[in-house]
Formats: structure tokens, sequence, C-alpha cells
């Protein structure tokens, strides 16, 4: 009847809430990656179970299924988002670029698969005998046969969206080594800049040193304190058993540390100990030091020299292809030379997009004349960075490499920029507290001119509820002095 299907609507609707005011707890309890294999997992059990119960004559197993299904799909509003920032992580750190709207142009790969199973459905609804006439769902046969199809390809469907998802490895712990190897990179990019702050030095002085001290460390056997927990843990509980289940977390975490104190220095020392990053950097420098008319030439060489490697082992490939991608590049850009008819191959100077986006457009000639310049202006841009794109990407490294050069420089600053982040906090610090006195004093302000409004028997009364809530709170508040070791309690800090 519609009253019990007005309620159970309305129960349905609250999965969502649930889901996403519960999807930052199980985010931080078993990580995003795997919160992510669970929820699809997840709803393949829901809709199995949808399967298997909706032909009872009781409607509550099958709604519990669905309640379940809408549940857990709702988690994707909150974690979708989440995961898309961490894969466009990944793609900055493998490339030294962010593609953040490229990723949004990446959905249409997926849109024919759409499309193909969308143009499907009215095929099943038809052969099944469902075209215009909803009636049909009040026959028991037609209604479960369709439902039975519908659910089993929803099944398929949802196996084949969990089978690529398995892949990903991406893990929380991973990618908090990716943000600190890009917080490593971007403050040598500020530096060369001059845009480097104190904190900014400070903190990223203080993870290497760190870092540095956690590589000296052995990884812990976690394996092996587990077995030492159960080896305790079967003769009882006990105090030693205790200290062992709390070394199996500590070493977890230290191995965790570890791990991404290792991942730091190695991108850290990767112009010195990483034997593709100097190989790649010297072939930039290469490449970066070309003139205009000496790109096929030196493509040639590099050609030459990658077909004489030794391509014995994986590494040695890797180095030949490389070397032979950038020699076929080189040859290609002395060919977009000629057809692009481009004039020379000095750096593109941004200023004259800005210039062009900075003209102005207040009137319609204005418009006109802004647009036809910044599409000239992005025509030029294009052109030169499709043609010259392996010689800009081999100054860019050369760059990069220069900057990594200017670490002992910025190590020397730290202590004048722990000095003055000490100064920061300390002037943050004094105007919060100012804050909060403007506050308190705002708040004594409003209560005397509430007080003012009211007869005195009410005040008594305000006033006596004020006492009891402090009676209340005082146990409690000379109990946590007692802990911090604070004993002098002034009147200021007494609550009203």
């Amino acid at each position: 009847n519609l009253t019990t299907y007005g309620i159970l609507v309305t129960i349905n609707g609250t999965a969502g809430l649930f889901a996403m005011l519960l999807t930052p707890v199980f985010s931080r309890k078993v990580g995003n990656r795997n919160l992510v294999l669970i929820q699809n997992t997840v709803n393949i059990f829901a809709i199995t179970g949808m399967l298997l119960t909706y032909r009872m004559d009781t409607f509550i197993l099958y709604f519990i299924f669905i309640y379940i299904n809408q549940f857990i799909n709702s988690f994707s509003v909150v974690l979708d988002p989440v995961i898309h920032s961490e894969v466009k992580d990944y793609q900055q750190y493998i490339s030294g670029k962010r593609l953040d709207f490229t990723f949004g142009a990446a959905g249409i790969v997926g849109m024919p698969i759409g499309i193909i199973t969308g143009a499907l459905q009215p095929f099943i609804f038809e052969y099944y005998g469902y075209t215009t006439n909803a009636n049909i769902f009040y026959d028991p046969t037609m209604r479960d046969s369709l439902f039975f199809m519908l659910f089993i390809l929803s099944i398929i469907g949802a196996i084949l969206n969990l089978i690529p998802l398995s892949f990903y490895d991406l893990t929380d712990s991973k990618h908090k080594n990716l943000i600190h190897v890009l917080r490593l990179r971007a403050l040598f990019a500020d530096y060369s800049a001059g845009e480097a702050t104190s904190r900014q030095i400070k903190e990223t002085v203080d993870n290497l040193n760190k870092a540095k001290a956690l590589c000296l460390l052995p990884v812990p056997d976690v394996r092996a304190a587990v077995k030492d927990y159960i080896k305790i843990r079967k003769k009882g509980r006990n105090p030693e058993a205790q200290a062992a289940y709390k070394k199996i977390f500590a070493d977890r975490r230290l191995k965790i540390d570890i791990e991404g104190a290792r991942f730091l220095m190695s991108e850290f020392d990767k112009y010195s100990n990483n034997p593709f990053v100097v190989f790649k950097t010297a072939l930039s420098e290469r490449i970066a030091a070309l003139s205009f008319d000496g790109f096929a030439k030196e493509g040639i060489a590099i050609l030459a020299e990658a077909k004489s490697m030794p391509t014995a082992t994986p590494e040695q490939r890797r180095f030949a292809r490389y070397a032979k991608a950038r020699g076929n590049k080189l040859i290609k850009v002395a060919e977009r030379i000629k057809t692009a008819r481009i004039a020379d191959a000095g750096e593109y100077d941004t200023a004259r997009l800005d210039a062009a986006l900075a003209l102005p457009d207040k009137t319609k000639s204005e418009r006109k004349i802004k647009a036809q310049a910044v599409r000239a202006e992005e025509k030029i841009f294009s052109k030169y960075h499709k043609t010259f794109g392996v010689w800009t990407e081999a100054k860019e490294i050369v760059k990069e490499r220069a900057d990594r050069m200017k670490y002992g420089e910025i190590e020397a600053r730290y202590d004048e920029a722990a000095a003055e982040v000490a100064e920061l906090d300390l002037a943050d610090k004094a105007e919060d507290e100012a804050q909060a006195l403007a506050r308190a004093a705002e708040k004594e302000r409003t209560r005397a001119e509430l007080a003012a409004r009211r007869s005195p028997k009410k005040n008594a009364r305000v006033l006596k509820r004020r006492q009891r809530a402090a009676q209340k709170m005082r146990p409690s508040d000379e109990t946590a002095e007692a802990k911090s070791g604070e004993k002098n309690h002034d009147e200021e800090q007494k609550p009203l």
C-alpha cells in the first residue's frame, strides 16, 4: 500500500546521509584504496542478496539489501573526488605536470561503454514483454523473469568494475610519500624563483633530516612481532602480552616511516645515485645546448648511439629505449621546423600571452580585438611547444638539476628561517589570544546588556544557574589542571 511505500522510501533516503557522514571515518580506518575495494565488493553482495530475496513473500530482506546497496554506493559521493585527487598527485609525481582538467576529458573514454550498455536495455525490456505498458509488472511471471535478468547483468557489471580496481595500489602511505616528494620539488622550484617561504624551508629541511636519521635504522620485522605476540598470548593475558601487542603497531608505524624516508631520500639523491636519472640528465644537457640547425644532426647521432648500446638487462634496454625516443623526436623537430615555418627557436615569451589576456574587453570592439589577439598567441604558443617539446623538456630537466644543487644554500638559511617561523608563530598566538579576549569582552558586554533588560528576580535565577554549572565543572577543571601541573587558579580562569 502507499503508506508502507512512503515509509520505505523515506527510510531508504537516509542511506545517502549516513554514508556521507561515515565515509571519512571508514577512510581513516581502512584507507581510501581499501575502502574502494570494500565498497565494490559489498555492492556485489547486496545485488546478489536482492537476487535471492526478490521472490520472497515478505519484502523485509529485499528492502534491507536495497538499503545496503544504496548506502554503499553513496560512498562514491565523498570517495570519488578523493581518489581523483590522489591520482592527479601521482600523475604530477611521474610527469611533473598537474593535469586537473585533463581528467575530466579523459572520462570521455568510458562514454562508449555507457552508450552501448544503455542502448541494450530497451532490447532486454522488449524481449521480456515490457514496452509501454507498465501493468506487466503486476504479473509475477513477467516481473520475475525481467528482474532476474537485470540482477544477473548488474552482478556481471559490478564484477567487471571490481577487476581493474583490484590493481589500484596507491595506498594512503604511498600517497603520503608522494606529497612529501612534491613538497620537496616545490621548495627547490620556489627557491630558484625567489618565492620560498621561511616555513617552507624549515619544514622541508626538518623532513629531510628526519628522513636521513630514519634511513639509518633497520626495518623492523612485523611478522616476527606478530608471531612473538601469538606465542606470549597463548600463555594468557599478562603485561608481557600487552607490550607485545603494542610492539606490533609500533613496528608497523616505524616500518612505514622508514619506507617513506627512503622514498624521499631516493628522490633527493636521484641526480647522483639513480643511474637512469643521471643518464637522462646527461642526455638532456646535450639536447638543451642545441642550436637551431643542430636538431637533425644530434638526433641521428643519438639514434646511432642507442643502436650500439647494450641491451642484455632490463635496465640497459630502458636506457636504449629512452635514447632512441629522444633521437627520433629530435629528427621530427627538424622536420616540423620546415613545415611549421618557424623563424627561430628562441624561448617563447609567455608575457606575450599574458599581455593579450590583459587587453581591455569592455566594449564589443575591444572584446573582438582581445579574442583575436589571444587566439593568435595561443596558436603560436601551441605551435612552439608542439615543435620544440623535446627541447623544452630537456631544458626543464637541466633546470631542475641546477635547482637541486642549491640545497646547500637552503640549508644554510635554516636557522634564519626557524627564527622567523618562531616569530610568526608567536605573532599568530598573540593575535589568537587578542581575538579570544575580544570575544570574551563582547560576550560579557552582551551579558551585561541582557542583564540590564531583565528583572532583578530573573537575574538572580540566572546567577544561580551559572553558579550550579560552575560547581559541576570545577572538579573536572581541577583534575585537568592537576594532570598538567598547573596550580595557579586565578579568578579569570574559573568558569562563570
